[in-house]
């Protein structure tokens, strides 16, 4: 499959999908090539607009796939813990050392729970990015089964600090503000 943007003019452009298959005689001999295009602008456009909101609110998409033995980080999972799609490939042991220690057993204990019970989460808690920044963040999950066996947990991934900080800053205020009447 290979995705071509056609430009009309300045306003005007279209994404077309070009499908291009073989075609062979009896003998197996390639005799010619037969293909579809399919307009794809509204599915692209909306994919742009997909990634531009998930940026906007600072969250993404993670999978474990417990078949394969993979993990999934959506580009916006892999800018909040400050590593390279390009280059970093998350493993489960490691995604969940990400989690600053004192979170340590909350996440385990979570994720355990959605993979054995199909417990869903939804947590908040304080990750120590690449570059050693605390960050907090909420993570959800969700389990999926097959046979009553646990395939996959999924959720999303979200960059709550700016929220936790003033939520933080308000607390210590009102503190403050009770010890001084």
């Amino acid at each position: 499959d290979l995705e071509l943007r056609v430009v009309f003019s300045k306003n005007e452009e279209l994404w077309i999908r070009n499908m291009v298959q073989p075609v062979y005689n009896e003998h197996k001999k390639i005799i010619g090539k037969r293909g579809v295009i399919q307009n794809i602008t509204v599915e692209k456009n909306l994919r742009e607009l997909n990634r531009q909101v998930a940026s906007l609110a600072k969250i993404g998409s993670w999978e474990v796939n417990l078949v394969d033995k993979t993990v999934f980080w959506s580009e916006e999972v892999h800018i909040i813990h400050g590593t390279n799609p390009e280059t970093y490939n998350p493993q489960l042991d490691e995604a969940i050392n990400f989690y600053r220690k004192d979170f340590h057993e909350l996440i385990k204990s979570s994720v355990e729970k959605c993979i054995s019970k199909g417990k869903s989460y939804d947590l908040e808690a304080v990750i120590i990015t690449a570059d050693k920044k605390e960050l907090w963040v909420r993570s959800n999950a969700k389990a999926e089964f097959s046979n009553g066996v646990c395939t996959r947990i999924f959720g999303s991934f979200q960059d709550i600090n700016e929220r936790k900080q003033a939520e933080i800053a308000v607390q210590e205020s009102e503190t403050k503000f009770r010890t001084i009447f």
